[in-house]
């Protein structure tokens, strides 16, 4: 359960760095877009100047959005490399702990048969001794 818990964890900090890459993203964006409406007038003609902005300002975004997409797809990738390889050590161990159990029931069968032949051998010895002890007895 600790380790379900550790990787809702990295889940939750994996998800609050890409939200903060986004706003990160934004941040730059409003930061760029207020330079490029505020940027002093060079002489240009009023239309000619608020399409030049908006033609810079569109490419920005577009820029911005791109790198944006480009950053979730690498994130998902990785978020995805890094849940297989999880599902295989969690089956890796999940194997491991059958193997585990699987020697120690053999383990316990091995203690079993020992103590089932070491009972065995005490009772031949008490035969062994009774016999020794009626023999001794009938001699005399």
């Amino acid at each position: 359960q600790e380790g379900r818990r550790c990787a809702g964890c990295e889940r939750l900090e994996s998800v609050t760095e890409l939200l903060k890459v986004r706003v990160t993203a934004l941040k730059e964006m409003l930061a760029i877009q207020e330079r490029t409406m505020c940027a002093p007038d060079a002489g240009a003609d009023d239309a000619t100047l608020q399409a030049s902005r908006h033609q810079a300002l569109l490419q920005a975004w577009r820029e911005k959005l791109f790198q944006l997409l480009v950053q979730r797809e690498s994130d998902r990738l990785v978020m995805e490399h890094e849940e297989a390889r999880s599902r295989e050590l969690s089956e890796g161990l999940r194997e491991d702990l059958r193997q585990e159990r699987a020697r120690q029931l053999l383990l316990q069968q091995r203690v079993a048969d020992a103590q089932a032949q070491l009972a065995l051998v005490q009772v031949k010895e008490r035969q062994l001794q009774a016999a020794a002890d009626g023999a001794g007895t009938r001699v005399r």
